[in-house]
Order: structure tokens, then sequence, then C-alpha cells
């Protein structure tokens, strides 16, 4: 019961992840004690990541004899010592156990564990089978209104049916519970996975649960968390948000989307940046018109190329220097004289805190890309 919750979180994560291993190997009855215990540390309203870690790990030790909380009558009776579990733990368990059987799921095999420094293996590889039962538990979590949703945004961070279960629930309550989850676990993973690798894999469920929750909505509310989204630092979840980008219309609009996007804001990290050109590279040299077009566009209005805003023309010079075509060409003609820069940082993961940089001038970039268009 000692209070962590603003400890670091990785000694967060030990810590209740050691208790768990060794508890898994005592009795029965010490089970579902610290399974009670962590149910009550899990609504912790100090820390959202203690309380997502401790909500995890009460889904651990339920799984390992399939016990839910104890009848009021057999709780212990000192007011002291008596918690309460979460409504939301009898509501997933018959889901839980039905998928269970469906697809028993075992250890992750050593060799996978290996093959990826240690770490699980990535969120974005998670196959979740979908049972019959979900949908009665969603309907009661809906029932239940504001006092789950906390829970359920927790869930979603373990990941698995339940995650899921309760990701489709915030979905069906409101979409703006389910859009400002997804974007919460998206924070936490990308902070997660910027300081320890592939090994933080076990903290990106709640976003690749929420991100394909949300393919189901034809809200625009869902084109801007896709391209918020977009900010992924793990490559394997880039990837995937880079084809629900894509998914939400054909090549032109989904370029003018993102130009609009970029518009919108006035800082961008480095992966950010890198992701939008991988977005703009993965459609090949068909991107070329497009983005020709909205570099048209905004010379237009700016009049002087200098003036354009910086980020659409570093996206667009460095998409149009891997794929573009000579249809480029014109458009990057007028943009040669650009007196204009952009400074290359590399900043710390942890502080966010510049490390190195360099100024690099717009004239010479467009030469680099005319160049490369012209040589392939």
């Amino acid at each position: 019961g000692t209070r962590i919750a603003g400890a670091e979180p990785k000694a967060v994560t030990d810590a209740l992840a050691g208790t768990v291993e060794i508890v898994k190997r005592g009795p029965a009855g010490e089970r579902k004690r610290v399974l009670e215990k962590l149910a009550t540390l899990s609504k912790d309203p100090e820390s959202t990541f203690f309380r997502e870690r401790a909500c995890e790990l009460v889904s651990d030790l339920a799984g390992c004899d399939a016990i839910a909380s104890r009848p009021q009558e057999t709780q212990a009776t000192s007011t002291a010592n008596q918690v309460t579990t979460s409504p939301l733990v009898a509501i997933l368990q018959p889901v839980q156990q039905a998928a269970a059987k469906a697809a028993p799921q075992g250890k992750t095999p050593d060799w996978i564990t290996e093959a990826n420094g240690g770490a699980e293996p990535s969120p974005v590889d998670e196959v979740i089978p979908e049972v019959p039962e979900m949908e009665a538990a969603i309907e009661k979590i809906v029932a239940a209104g504001p006092a789950l949703h906390q829970d359920c945004k927790a869930y979603m961070g373990i990941g698995g049916i339940g995650g899921l279960t309760c990701a489709r629930a915030l979905g069906k309550q409101k979409l703006e519970l389910l859009t400002a989850a997804t974007l919460e676990h998206l924070a936490t993973y990308n902070t997660m996975y910027a300081s320890q690798g592939k090994k933080a894999h076990r903290y990106g469920s709640g976003v690749v649960i929420g991100l394909r929750v949300l393919e189901g909505f034809k809200d625009k509310a869902v084109d801007d968390v896709y391209l918020q989204s977009l900010s992924a630092v793990d490559p394997a979840l880039a990837k995937l948000v880079i084809e629900k980008v894509k998914t939400r219309g054909k090549l032109e609009p989904v370029v003018d989307g993102l130009f609009q996007f970029m518009a919108r804001k006035d800082k961008f990290g480095v992966v950010e940046i890198d992701n939008y050109v991988g977005l703009l590279t993965s459609y090949g040299g068909s991107v070329t018109a497009p983005v020709v077009k909205n570099l048209e566009r905004e010379l237009a209005k700016a009049k002087r190329p200098e003036r354009v805003y910086w980020a659409h023309k570093l996206v667009s010079l460095s998409a149009l220097e891997q794929v573009g075509t000579r249809d480029a060409l014109p458009i990057l003609g007028k943009y040669a004289a650009d007196t204009g820069g952009y400074r290359s940082l590399k900043t710390s993961a942890d502080t966010g805190a510049e490390v190195s940089g360099r100024d690099i001038a717009f004239a010479d970039t467009v030469a680099k890309t005319r160049r490369a268009i012209a040589t392939r």
C-alpha cells in the first residue's frame, strides 16, 4: 500500500511486476489479497501511469486463477483493510474467459523475446480474438456511464480483449472519449519508447487498439487523431498510422489534409517530419501532382518562396527528392531563389532540449531535390 505515485515510471513498473511474479508462486489466498490491494491502488488519482500499471497487474493476477473480486460477505471485516474492486473487472471477466477458451494465451516464446532485444512483440502485431460476449459487456459499460471512464481508459493500456472491449465502449458512449484516450496512450508510448526502445512495447497496446477501433468512425475528428498520431516514435506504429491515414480518403484529399494540418502547428519533432515525408513517399511518384499543387498555392499566397511556411517546404522537398517526377521541376525552379532556411535538430529523448543542430539553406535543399529528380 506504499504510495509511489510520482516515482520514476521504470521504478513503478519494476516494483509492481516483481511483486506479481513473487505472488504468482504463492498460495491462492495471497493472490486474492494482492489482487484486491492492486484494485484499490489502480484508482490512485495522482498518477495515470501508476493507475494503468496497477490495473494491468490486476488483470494479470486475475488471469492466474480466473478469479474475480470476492463477494461482499467474504471480504475483510476490518474497515481499514476492506477494498472494492472496480465493477469493470466483473463485467470483463466473461469476455476474458471466453477469449481464453477461443485462443489460449501462453508465454511469449523465448526466441521471439530474444529477437526483440529482450522485449515483448510489437503491439502492432497483437491479434485479439473477438467473442460474442463482448457486446453484452459493452452495453453494461455504456450503461454505467462516467463511473467507468477512467477504468476503461486504463484497460485500453492493458490491451487484449479487455482493452478492445473498453475502447469500443468508450467510442459508443462518445467519440471524444475514445479519441482523447487514444492520444493519451500515444503520448505515454512515445515517452517510453524514446527512452526504452522495443522494451517499451508493452505500453503501446492502448494507442494501437484505439487507432483500430477509430477506423469504424467516419468523422473528421478521427482524421485529425490519425494525423496527430504521425508523431509516433515507434517505426512500426508510424507505419500502421500511415496505413490508417491512407484509408481515410483518396490521394489528393490526404495530401491537402496534411498541408492543412501542418499549417495549424508551430512546432514539430524530427520524427514527425520524417513520418509526414513517409506518408507522402508511400504513394510513390503519383504524389508529385498534389504536392506541386500545394506548393503552387502556397507560393501564390506568400508571393515569395521564403515566406512560404518552412514545414510545408521541408516536407514537400524531402518527399520530392525521394519519389518526385520531372513534373515537379517547374515549381522547384520558382523556389530556387529561396533566401530562407531551417535548422536541423537532434534533441534529447528525455528533456526535449537541443543536443546538436545545423542551419540548412532552402536553396541548397531545392538544388539537391532538382538533381535527384533530374538524374532519376
